[in-house]
């Protein structure tokens, strides 16, 4: 977002205008985030109910999996 600002910027934009084409980006990563963080949320949930000690290892490997893909990714 801040690199599109300065772009934008850079290009003798206005500030509203600056700011109004930069808010898509804005949106895009907070609702990723969200998702991201309801899926967590989601998964120490389930974690918390396995009764099963292997399968709760096997959740929780894969919680730490999917958050080592996200971290990589981001």
């Amino acid at each position: 977002m801040i690199q599109s600002m300065l772009l934008l910027k850079g290009q003798q934009a206005n500030l509203f205008d600056i700011w109004n084409k930069s808010q898509p980006y804005l949106g895009k990563t907070i609702a990723l985030m969200l998702g991201d963080l309801y899926y967590l949320e989601t998964m120490m949930a389930k974690i918390d109910e396995a009764k099963d000690g292997n399968n709760k290892r096997v959740l929780e490997m894969c919680t730490v999996l999917w958050t080592l893909v996200l971290y990589r990714e981001d």
